[in-house]
This record gives structure tokens, sequence and C-alpha cells, in this order.
């Protein structure tokens, strides 16, 4: 069996890191590409205060988040389409699409974190 593709392999990772910077500046929406496990590959950007200062700022957070983007991106990636959920950590109001080339997924593309309702 071969060795599976990475995504960075592909596209560096500067030149990820300027189009989600170009998107979130254009859309105003923050977004960010994830490996399949959940871990970043791009630099967060625009998240929300909540996600930022809360969810992602410690450890067990941080893995929280991990496991929600990686668990949702896994379905998506199932589903061969993007997917609106509810984080497993706060419940922000998230979306997801695989990265797919062939029969690899590559990794994820989120964006969203949208609070529906108050804390």
């Amino acid at each position: 069996m071969s060795q599976p593709i990475h995504l960075l392999n592909l596209i560096s990772k500067e030149k990820l890191d300027e189009i989600m910077r170009v998107f979130t500046a254009i859309s105003g929406v923050p977004i960010i590409i994830t490996e399949v496990d959940g871990r970043p590959i791009t630099e967060t950007d625009k998240f929300t205060n909540l996600c930022q200062k809360y969810c992602r700022s410690t450890e067990k957070g941080r893995q929280k988040c991990y496991e929600s983007d990686s668990y949702y991106g896994k379905k998506a990636e199932r589903f061969k389409r993007s997917i609106i959920y509810n984080c497993l950590n706060a419940g922000l109001l998230d979306s997801v699409a695989p990265i797919i080339a062939g029969s690899y997924h590559l990794g994820n593309i989120l964006c969203g974190q949208v609070l529906e309702m108050p804390l």
C-alpha cells in the first residue's frame, strides 16, 4: 500500500495561509484548514473570542476542538460533501468540507463559529 499524500506536498503552507487570510478578509468568516485528525495546518485567523480565549486557550480545550473538527471532517468525507454542525466544545455553529484528492482524505476546511443562542 502506498504512503498517503499530504496536503503540504501539493501546496505550500504559506500559500494556504494566504488563501485563508484573503477569504476571511473578503467574507468576514473565520476559516481554517486542518489535518484529518483535526490538528490545524493553517494559522487560525479571526476566530470568535469565545473560541480563541476559552475553547482553544488550554490544551484540554484545544484537544476537544481537534476531536470535533476531526469527527465532523470524517463525517463530511463519508458523505463526500460539506456539512453544518454544532461543535462538540462550545456548541458553536460551524461548517466543514473535506479536502479529497483521488481516494485520499487530505484534510478539512472548517469555517463558521456562529453562536446561535445567548451564553
